[in-house]
């Protein structure tokens, strides 16, 4: 029978930030730089790399702007932007792990037409105050 392994615990932001840093000092500082140059192929290889990395993280950034916050006695309506549905389910996931609102359900969400460079959506959100 195989033993499950014990979960382990998040390390936090410090031990995220340095391990990306020496991925990116051995990426660029190793396999990019030892033409020791930035010309031909070289400089074409950092700059990709470059692009791919910057181009990964605004990927994968699920942004949320919030518009409007209506306090209607025990009900919240929440009115606001994201740029993907995965980006309202962990705002929703979020909210819940807070206490602070409970019920939460998605009123409306459509495609945001406006917004011609990404796809982004507009959502209304309902839900019941919970602990204050």
């Amino acid at each position: 029978m195989v033993q499950p392994l014990p979960q382990t615990p998040a390390l936090g932001l410090p031990m995220t930030v340095t391990g990306a840093g020496l991925l990116w000092f051995g990426w660029f500082g190793f396999n990019v730089m030892s033409a020791q140059t930035l010309d031909k192929v070289s400089g074409l290889v950092a700059v990709n790399s470059l692009m791919a990395m910057v181009g990964e993280t605004v990927n994968n950034t699920e942004a949320v702007w919030l518009n409007n916050i209506k306090d209607q006695g025990p009900n919240v309506d929440i009115e606001g932007t994201a740029l993907s549905s995965d980006a309202v389910a962990n705002l929703i996931s979020n909210l819940q792990k807070t206490g602070y609102f409970k019920n939460i359900e998605v009123k409306e969400s459509v495609q945001d037409e406006q917004i011609k460079d990404m796809q982004a959506f507009q959502f209304t959100l309902t839900c019941e105050r919970g602990k204050s």
